[in-house]
């Protein structure tokens, strides 16, 4: 290379390397990061603050050990940025991209002045790791969805609260379908009028009886009490002060609501102002009457309790295709086309039912006859659900399932609420769709079947990928021991 320009490239690296390129926006950032968390810090300890005031020195490599480890214990949130939040945030250690921010503008004030750096010291790279992988994005992981999780999520469906107009909507479906009444029947219904069994309802209306059965005599699962008629009279004379089951000025919108959803089902149509079911189809009569909510769960619960069940991944749920599932007698062959499977040679597995209400088959074969009755015939097995309010139905997407089962049952389990201990690595951890695949392998270990079996099970190409289900904080763990390590070192830096 010519000598000029050689001399010309290495004097643009040393500007570029010592800071002077550094735009205006890079430069007022660094500065707001120094006042906002160095400044206090460097103030109650005695050391340099690098504003335009002071004569700069170098920072030892202990002392931007003792730095991060204060930003560990929520000791620098005295004076920052946090605002009204500020308060909630005391005591809670420094984000990772706050950290890294304080460093970088350190380290440019170091070269700018020409003076060394010890934050490329060996154990302060290893001590600024060991933060990221305790702090950063890693804090928060998939935790095993146990059994009690399981229970709380799948046990029963918990009611929902019955001002909800939606359930409202639903309830009078529910109500309509059993006893064959209209909607201005129900609007003029009585308490008075109502006999309530466990078993029936008997109805009065002037020389007219009417009747029905629990929906649970005819379909044995804990989702039918949701959108059973006789059950939802129950609840409504329950009630200290029960409203109409319909209020008489909104029978023109219910009537456009009910004719809608009667268009929407196989095998149900709205005639007569009354809500008609062939052949008294029990899922017909279901789909009818169950709340958005209860639908939500029934999929939720169609997903998840195969995951656990053989350690399925919630994509190979969402790419099955109804050629894929095949019901027979008291089990269900599922044929997975996943990450190292083809069409021609599929991984097979057999559920069978237990007549447990956790069982998966019998959550599977709940959801499929209840989006039968919407779609007789469909490509997908786990399809969407579309429309607003009550009349939310499943439809067969046109394209692949991409990513909206995972969305859908991650944004469900945070929504149930379930908190979580740290373990002992101080990890945050919480339920998400991949937990119910951690909890296979983890119960699978805890029964005594060797790894190999275990990473066979959940379709692993390497062992190394099976370990982290099995030991899934080991890595936290050392990295949270030599975060402690280094935080206590001397001014020598030893130990």
């Amino acid at each position: 290379m010519d000598p000029d320009l050689q001399a010309l490239v290495n004097a643009e690296l040393e500007r570029l390397k010592t800071g002077v390129a550094r735009t205006q926006s890079t430069a007022r950032t660094y500065a707001e990061h120094l006042a906002a968390w160095w400044g206090p810090y460097a103030r109650a300890n005695d050391l340099p603050q690098y504003d335009a005031t002071e004569e700069v020195h170098p920072l030892t490599a202990p002392q931007i050990a003792r730095f991060v480890a204060a930003c560990a214990a929520g000791d620098i949130r005295r004076g920052t940025r946090d605002g009204a939040r500020a308060a909630e945030r005391v005591g809670a250690p420094l984000s990772v991209p706050s950290l890294e921010g304080v460093l970088s503008a350190l380290r440019a004030v170091h070269l700018d002045a020409g003076l060394v750096w010890h934050g490329d010291d060996t154990h302060v790279r290893e001590l600024v790791a060991g933060y990221r992988t305790v702090h950063g994005a890693r804090a928060v992981q998939a935790a095993p969805m146990s059994l009690d999780h399981v229970a709380r999520l799948f046990a029963t469906h918990a009611l929902e609260p019955a001002g909800d107009p939606w359930v409202r909507d639903a309830r009078a479906r529910a109500v309509a379908v059993a006893l064959g009444l209209s909607i201005r029947a129900l609007a003029a219904l009585d308490p008075t009028q109502v006999t309530w069994s466990p078993a029936r309802v008997d109805v009065k209306f002037g020389d007219e009886d009417r009747s029905a059965p629990c929906l649970r005599t005819v379909i044995d699962d804990t989702i039918t009490s949701s959108a059973c008629g006789h059950c939802a009279l129950g609840s409504w004379l329950t009630d200290p002060a029960p409203e109409p089951l319909v209020d008489v000025s909104d029978i023109v919108r219910i009537r456009a609501q009910w004719a809608l959803a009667a268009r929407r089902l196989a095998r149900a149509n709205f005639t007569g102002d009354r809500l008609h079911v062939d052949d008294d189809d029990p899922w017909t009569r279901l789909a009818l009457g169950l709340t958005p909510g209860a639908a939500r769960w029934l999929r939720m619960r169609a997903a998840l309790l195969p995951m656990r069940a053989v350690g399925l991944r919630l994509d190979d749920i969402d790419d099955l295709t109804c050629t894929d599932v095949h019901f027979r007698d008291d089990t269900v062959t599922l044929s997975i086309v996943g990450k190292g499977e083809t069409p021609a040679r599929p991984y097979t597995v057999v559920l069978t039912a237990t007549g447990d209400p956790l069982c998966p088959v019998e959550a599977m074969a709940s959801y499929d006859r209840w989006v039968r009755t919407y779609l007789p015939t469909r490509r997908f097995f786990m399809v969407p659900t579309r429309g607003k309010g009550a009349l939310r139905h499943p439809v067969d997407p046109p394209h692949g399932p991409g990513r909206a089962l995972y969305q859908a049952v991650r944004t469900w389990l945070v929504e149930q609420d379930i908190t979580l201990d740290e373990n002992s690595a101080g990890l945050r951890e919480t339920l998400t769709p991949h937990s119910a695949r951690r909890a296979f392998a983890q119960q699978a270990k805890a029964e005594g079947h060797r790894e190999h079996a275990i990473q066979k099970a959940l379709r692993h190409k390497r062992p190394g990928t099976t370990t982290p289900y099995l030991h899934d904080t080991a890595d936290q763990s050392a990295a949270a021991q030599v975060l402690q390590a280094l935080a206590n070192q001397d001014d020598d830096g030893r130990a």
